[in-house]
């Protein structure tokens, strides 16, 4: 990820360490904002230093949705307009994609499948611990009841 951080001022740390830690000149009533924090002033990062093979439309499309400052963000609708996404190569066929939700699904049922098979042999091999008893439970006849008569002449 772009900011690891695990806490939300760790967090804070790294989109600073990475945009510029903000002033009130980029972002006017930065310091009214409730539970507003002074971090250390750093400055930005270039993008174009932490993503060398992206191309000058893909580091401004990014660098205009990571503003600070929510009022100078690019909204949801301007970033779909880009120019970046009119770059070459054309995006790939939603058809040609991993879907990952089917991959989910395929690792769920084979699971399934595999707990199934695993209860249908626990199933089978407790059948075949026990004796047939056509009127119930093996274990409410006397010793001896339902089990298979013994060949005397086989012995």
């Amino acid at each position: 990820p772009l900011f690891p951080g695990l806490t939300e001022l760790e967090m804070l740390r790294w989109i600073f360490a990475i945009l510029g830690t903000p002033t009130e000149a980029d972002w006017p009533g930065l310091t009214k904002l409730c539970n507003y924090i002074e971090f250390e002033k750093v400055p930005a990062t270039p993008l174009q230093r932490l993503f060398t093979g992206a191309t000058p439309a893909a580091l401004h499309l990014l660098a205009s949705m990571l503003k600070c400052n929510p009022n100078e963000r690019m909204s949801c609708d301007q970033a779909l307009k880009h120019p970046y996404f009119q770059e070459a190569p054309a995006p790939t066929e939603p058809s040609k994609l991993p879907n990952p939700l089917s991959v989910t699904l395929r690792k769920q049922l084979q699971d399934q499948q595999e707990h199934e098979a695993m209860q249908q042999q626990s199933k089978q091999n407790q059948h075949r611990r026990q004796p047939y008893c056509p009127h119930g439970s093996a274990r409410s006849l006397p010793d001896g009841a339902g089990q298979p008569p013994i060949d005397v002449d086989a012995t």
